[in-house]
């Protein structure tokens, strides 16, 4: 089954560039949670503090890729 949150409007030099987000990216594991939903997205960034880190598994032209990212 296919699952994901397709992102999309990632503005240059916003935190999700950063992150290494990009347009077009489909976004399937949070911290290795699976991702169905914007909402699936958002409760888990909302529960990253200061110092903490992210990983990202994502879909980019066809090929899955981890990105992490520790926040300051």
């Amino acid at each position: 089954m296919c699952y994901g949150f397709i992102v999309s409007s990632i503005q240059p030099g916003s935190l999700y560039q950063k992150m290494g987000i990009a347009n077009g990216d489909i976004i399937q594991k949070v911290n290795n949670q699976k991702i169905r939903t914007l909402d699936d997205v958002m409760g888990l960034l909302n529960t990253i503090k200061s110092g903490s880190s992210l990983s990202l598994g994502i879909k980019r032209r066809e090929k899955s890729e981890m990105l992490n990212y520790q926040f300051q």
